[in-house]
């Protein structure tokens, strides 16, 4: 039992179980045991009042642990209304041997947990042992999937970016709201090394000495985005260029960005 509770106890860190039960002696029996390996639970007394807190948390709890037998509203109306806000959520039922309708029902909404009154430690600990093993892979599969999508849309963020950058004429970035730089066109690489130093040089010009710190935003409304005559290090030599700055809204961006384009001027 000791490594049992030892076990539970490393997969329960992150859970949040409800528990719902009228009877006080069987609620005080039943949280001695919870609290063995259970650190974060809530209780309510009827379906009505469990529901009433699942509808408030409904995306932390991740079981509930319901008598049916109860005032006001059952536990087999409430994990109903509960699946219907939440269809995959686990849940384990306590039931007595006498009531095979109320069993033939819970699983009919889809519980595939029972503990039989009166509720046995071992056999409550077996259970909750195999559901939240099952929560756990849930949880590190969901975080898998996420990640495989955050990476698959980071891929099309940045192709979105290249094919914007490849159809524009002129020296060509895209920066985030950091001032870090994205992604820059062929014309941007050849022209300017350095390109952090060539963002400093920018602000610097933009901002001049009216100290404002956000100097995308003066730009934006400056002559339309259009800031003239801006005298920057292209290679070697000092070139003269228009900037033009805009926002940059792709579906599929993690954020806003803006396009920062300078137009030679230079004779």
């Amino acid at each position: 039992m000791l490594e049992t509770l030892k076990k539970l106890n490393e997969l329960s860190k992150e859970i949040e179980i409800l528990y719902v039960e009228d009877n006080e002696d069987a609620r005080n029996a039943t949280i001695k045991i919870l609290s063995k390996f259970i650190k974060n639970f809530r209780i309510a007394q009827n379906g009505e009042e469990g529901f009433t807190i699942f509808k408030a948390r409904a995306q932390y709890i991740d079981l509930v642990l319901t008598d049916i037998s109860m005032p006001i509203m059952n536990g087999l109306d409430m994990l109903t209304l509960m699946k219907e806000i939440n269809p995959q959520l686990n849940s384990i039922v306590i039931s007595a041997h006498s009531d095979t309708q109320n069993l033939v029902t819970a699983i009919d909404i889809g519980v595939e947990n029972f503990l039989i009154k009166p509720i046995d430690p071992e056999k409550m600990l077996h259970i909750f042992l195999k559901v939240l093993t099952k929560i756990q892979n849930d949880k590190e599969l969901k975080l898998l999937q996420q990640k495989n999508i955050n990476e698959r849309l980071t891929h099309a963020v940045h192709i979105s970016y290249k094919t914007i950058l490849k159809n524009i004429p002129f020296i060509t970035a895209i920066i985030d709201t950091d001032d870090t730089i994205l992604e820059t066109n062929e014309l941007f690489n050849h022209c300017f090394g350095n390109k952090n130093t060539l963002l400093n040089e920018i602000q610097t010009l933009v901002v001049e000495n009216n100290e404002l710190a956000e100097w995308k935003e003066f730009a934006l409304t400056f002559q339309n985005g259009l800031v003239e005559n801006l005298e920057l290090t292209c290679i070697l030599e000092k070139q003269k260029f228009n900037l033009y700055i805009n926002q940059v809204f792709l579906e599929d961006a993690p954020s806003d960005n803006y396009l920062v384009i300078l137009i030679n001027v230079s004779d």
